[in-house]
């Protein structure tokens, strides 16, 4: 369901377009595709399949879009039962899990089958999700953005983890795991001076080891992993990707702005490059460069 490719390139669903983006600015492509597709939906959550990509739930939607890169098309490839809008899933162990208040579903691309999972102990509004091991965790939450959470699909339950000391208020922060199995997370829109604000969870110790600002503000930005790089894309209302360069705890900005319009938490996902050399100019991804790890 996801790619681990040394060169890479972040596909972007935007208000009217979707966008092949590199920060080192070797393939920048707006692509204008025909009805169905999933532009302007926010808060998607997006897989690969194959030479695919999937793009499901989010705003007011309850279709998963299937894009077929080979012929440049959408089509709608399921649709499940309800609308969780504004609230963000996550991919784990092959399968989208989309989080709900009262009706989360989980959905099987393989078998194109719905069901239902157990609904969090907490308001999943405002609140990010990654795949860990074998587990989801959660972060934040509107009715308690301090929370961490773990949710266990064999048993279908939620644990809470309460960390102490959280440096900032997780609230519409964006989450992804780091290769060392720590989570990275990005802005929060509680309190200004938490808004350009990285924070790295530690979750076998339950403990927050590191924070480090940029120079931007993060807040309902979307993090992205490029290779063996970490970039946060920005909000509708800002154009600066930030690198999070996690073997100095540091932050770098990308000269190459992103233009296209996008709602909050716009839909991406890091896709090899190797797909769309059919562009014209070629089209590379995200050089090595900087050494996260």
């Amino acid at each position: 369901m996801c790619a681990d490719c040394p060169d890479c390139v972040a596909f972007i669903v935007g208000t009217s377009q979707v966008g092949l983006y590199s920060p080192d600015g070797n393939c920048q492509y707006s692509l204008a595709p025909l009805p169905p597709s999933p532009i302007g939906i926010g808060f998607l959550t997006m897989a690969l399949m194959s030479k695919q990509i999937l793009a499901c739930g989010g705003t007011n939607n309850t279709n998963c879009f299937l894009y077929d890169v080979a012929i440049d098309q959408w089509s709608i490839y399921s649709t499940g039962h309800f609308v969780h809008t504004e609230r963000r899933g996550v991919v784990h162990q092959g399968k989208i899990y989309l989080p709900d208040d009262t009706n989360p579903e989980v959905f099987d691309p393989i078998t194109k089958t719905w069901s239902l999972w157990s609904a969090p102990l907490f308001s999943v509004d405002s609140a990010c999700f990654v795949s860990w091991k074998n587990v989801i965790l959660g972060f934040g939450g509107k009715s308690n953005k301090l929370r961490v959470s773990q949710f266990d699909p064999t048993t279908n339950a939620w644990t809470t983890l309460s960390p102490s000391s959280p440096p900032m208020e997780l609230d519409h922060s964006s989450c992804i795991v780091l290769p060392d199995m720590n989570v990275l997370l990005a802005g929060s829109s509680s309190l200004a001076w938490n808004y350009k604000r990285f924070a790295v969870y530690n979750v076998t110790s339950n403990t927050w080891p590191l924070t480090t600002n940029a120079t931007v503000n993060l807040n309902h930005s979307s993090l992205l992993i490029l290779g063996n790089r970490f970039f946060t894309i920005p909000q509708y209302a800002y154009s600066t990707f930030t690198e999070y360069i996690s073997i100095s705890n540091t932050t770098s900005n990308m000269k190459t702005l992103l233009n296209p319009s996008r709602p909050f938490f716009v839909g991406s996902i890091s896709a090899p490059a190797s797909w769309f050399v059919h562009l014209p100019n070629d089209c590379i991804g995200v050089l090595t460069g900087t050494q996260n790890y």
